[in-house]
């Protein structure tokens, strides 16, 4: 990389004005992961269940909430057996630490 290159990376940008955001970055995000299955690779069937409460709840905390499904996997180490399962994060963002405080009892 020639050093003309090198100032021109080292410039500030503003990536909010750049796209026409109206307003800076949020908080801190804070994010609830929702498993599928149990650690014996069986499938508990309420993830939706959770999935709904953590909307609910998240929501409370930072005024909204989204979600992914991911797949994944982990290692069981009680019996060194591999779990695979479709896990749901979901998420909000946290500007208000008195919010996330009064709903901490709740996580």
């Amino acid at each position: 990389m020639s050093e003309d290159n090198t100032a021109e990376l080292e410039r500030d940008f503003d990536f909010g004005a750049a796209i026409g955001a109206s307003r800076a970055a949020r908080g801190q995000k804070l994010t609830v992961y929702i498993p599928s299955k149990t650690k014996d690779n069986v499938e508990f069937g309420t993830q939706r269940m959770w999935v709904l409460k953590a909307f609910d709840l998240l929501a409370k905390i930072g005024g909204g909430a989204s979600a992914v499904v991911t797949e994944g996997v982990w290692l069981n180490a009680e019996n060194d057996q591999t779990v695979r399962e479709e896990t749901v994060l979901v998420y909000t963002y946290c500007e208000d630490a008195d919010k996330l405080i009064a709903n901490c009892p709740a996580l």
